[in-house]
C-alpha cells in the first residue's frame, strides 16, 4: 500500500494538499511538483540538515526533507536545486541555473516529524534535468508565460540572471512582492533570439509549487517577457 505524507503548512498552520492546489498549474507543464525541499546527503542523517551537492540518481534511497503544506499518497515529484542556489539565490550563482532537476520518488519510510516538516526516506524513481525537459513534447504560444508575468504593484521586486560557464544561454528570471508571494523560472535562450521554458516555481506562505516542462517562445514572444525584466 502507498505511504502517505501529510505535512500542515510550517507558517500558518494551513491543512495539507497536494502541490499546485487549488489554483491548475501550467498548461504546458509535463510534471508538477513541490519545490519546498531538501535533498539530504548522502551519509548524513538531516539532523543538522546537510544538502546534497548534485541531484540523485534512478534507484538510489536518500533522505528527503519536506516543508508543508504538501500531501501526497505514494510516488510524487519535487525540485532538486544546487545548495548554493537554494540558500542564496540564483543571483549569486548564475554558473548553475542548468543544474536544477525534477526528482519523482516514493516514500519508503517517515523518519521524523516536526510542525510543517517531515524528513523521509524515498527511493528514488526517475530523474529529468533542463536538458532531458528539452526531449520533452514541445507545447508554444504566448499564452504559456501567463503564470510567471509580475503584477502590477509598487511593492515588486525583480530578478533577471543570466547563466554563465556550464549554465550559459540560460537565464532566471524572478519576481516578489515584499518577500511574501513571488515566481521564478529557468529558460534557455535559443539562437533565433527565443527562448524555452523549462522551469516554474509560484511560491506564497502556504504555496511551494514547480513545474517543469518545454515551451517554446518565438522571439516576439520572448521579447514580450522580457519586457517586464529591463
Amino acid at each position: 500500500m502507498p505511504l502517505t505524507v501529510a505535512v500542515e503548512c510550517t507558517t500558518c498552520a494551513a491543512p495539507p494538499r497536494p502541490p499546485w492546489t487549488p489554483g491548475p498549474p501550467p498548461a504546458w507543464a509535463a510534471v508538477v511538483g513541490t519545490e519546498a525541499v531538501a535533498w539530504v546527503a548522502p551519509g548524513t542523517t538531516g539532523r543538522p540538515m546537510v544538502r546534497a551537492q548534485r541531484p540523485p540518481a534512478a534507484g538510489e534511497e536518500q533522505l528527503l526533507g519536506v516543508e508543508g503544506p504538501f500531501l501526497a499518497a505514494g510516488a510524487f515529484w519535487s525540485l532538486f536545486a544546487p545548495p548554493a542556489v537554494a540558500l542564496d539565490g540564483a543571483e549569486d550563482h548564475p554558473e548553475l541555473l542548468a543544474a536544477h532537476a525534477a526528482v519523482r520518488c516514493e516514500p519508503v519510510e517517515v523518519v521524523d516529524t516536526a510542525r510543517g516538516w517531515a524528513l523521509l526516506r524515498v527511493r528514488v524513481l526517475e530523474v529529468v534535468d533542463l536538458a532531458a525537459a528539452e526531449l520533452l513534447p514541445p507545447s508554444d504560444g504566448p499564452d504559456g508565460i501567463a503564470d510567471l508575468l509580475p503584477p502590477d504593484s509598487g511593492s515588486l521586486s525583480a530578478t533577471r540572471t543570466d547563466g554563465t560557464g556550464a549554465s550559459a544561454g540560460y537565464l532566471h528570471l524572478g519576481w516578489s512582492v515584499q518577500g511574501d508571494l513571488g515566481r521564478w523560472a529557468v529558460l534557455r535562450r535559443t539562437p533565433d533570439g527565443g527562448a524555452v521554458l523549462l522551469l516554474l516555481a509560484s511560491w506564497g506562505f502556504d504555496e511551494h509549487d514547480v513545474a517543469l516542462g518545454h515551451h517554446r517562445l518565438d522571439p516576439g514572444g520572448t521579447a514580450a517577457l522580457l519586457a517586464h525584466w529591463p
